[in-house]
């Protein structure tokens, strides 16, 4: 059991409906309070389901992919870790879709629906020569994005890091998610339906030592997807839906290695699970921010609160120090 099991199963419950809990004592408490429980058990879950209904409504309703024919669905960096994970659970959900493996290696899953396409994401006119093939080929048929390719440098301090895995992060990391939504989303006066997934990373927000690179690689695409959703959402489209997932350390080979500290508050995220919740999104056609595990909703807030207390934060949590130097 960890912090978020332990959220999951009883603070969240509690928080959202304490009128269940309050039932056991309702002979003990006055009629004032119990008003005001009721109360706010009502008005916290009216606002949940709100905010859900807002996160899945739109102009024309959302079709699940599996209402497609001829489905494409593009994953870059699809041949291991998250990538591997979310082709695998497409596979398994969707019995009439093509996914367009973007990588620099094969993908190791022998499926006929997966189709690997080579590509240096880092190299900007091999990217532009893929794109050049994907809009010929499948433009009017992409339903499903997914810019989850992403490269780290090694683990060094600031004045370690060289330019040339600087402009490495940036190309993979940023630029090439960017390029992929600029050339392959629809317009928006275009009427069909795409789902775009941007995956960052909450290091993007907590920026801690060591990962200077990385961080600022990926808080780039967390500014990019940011801006571009607003975008949309202030010309009024629907058709396209946008998710950005910001995780935590994932149980894949780029931040193996080491043992994270107290895994009880930040515990390391299952590929597998996290798959699941990105393909169920797009399903729902949700729109807004995914963070796995539970304290990834708390880092802008961490960013936000007094020097002192971060530093208090920061010190208890090692985040600062548990990285290794490589």
């Amino acid at each position: 059991m960890d912090i978020d099991g332990l959220c999951h199963w009883v603070v969240l419950p509690l928080l959202r409906c304490p009128l269940l809990v309050s039932i056991s004592f309702r002979h003990s408490l006055n009629e004032s309070i119990n008003l005001y429980i009721i109360l706010y058990t009502v008005l916290v879950n009216l606002f949940l389901v709100t905010n859900s209904y807002i996160k899945r409504s739109g102009h024309s309703s959302w079709k699940g992919l599996h209402e497609f024919k001829n489905c494409i669905v593009i994953v870059t960096g699809g041949s291991k870790g998250l990538g591997q994970a979310i082709v695998s659970q497409l596979l398994r959900d969707y019995s009439d879709l093509t996914i367009l493996n973007v990588d620099i290696c094969p993908s190791l899953l022998q499926n006929s629906r997966v189709k690997d396409l080579i590509c240096d994401l880092s190299d900007e006119r091999e990217v532009t020569s893929l794109l050049h093939l994907l809009k010929r080929k499948y433009k009017d048929e992409i339903r499903f994005i997914v810019n989850n390719a992403g490269v780290r440098a090694k683990f060094a301090d600031f004045n370690c890091m060289e330019r040339d895995d600087l402009v490495k992060l940036f190309a993979i990391n940023a630029l090439a998610p960017v390029r992929f939504v600029q050339e392959l989303a629809p317009s928006k006066h275009s009427t069909r339906q795409c789902y775009i997934v941007n995956i960052a990373s909450t290091l993007g927000i907590l920026t801690p030592a060591k990962v200077a690179g990385y961080a600022a690689s990926k808080a780039a695409l967390i500014a990019f997807h940011q801006s571009y959703s607003f975008e949309l959402q202030n010309e009024g489209v629907t058709n396209i839906r946008t998710l950005l997932v910001t995780p935590g350390q994932l149980n894949t080979a780029m931040f193996g290695g080491f043992d994270p500290p107290h895994q009880f508050f930040a515990p390391v995220v299952d590929v597998n699970h996290l798959a699941a919740k990105i393909v169920s999104c797009c399903d729902l056609g949700r729109r807004g921010q995914l963070n796995e595990p539970f304290y990834c909703s708390f880092a802008h807030l961490l960013m936000c609160i007094p020097y002192s207390l971060q530093h208090i934060i920061r010190s208890i949590s090692r985040m600062d120090r548990c990285l290794p130097d490589e």
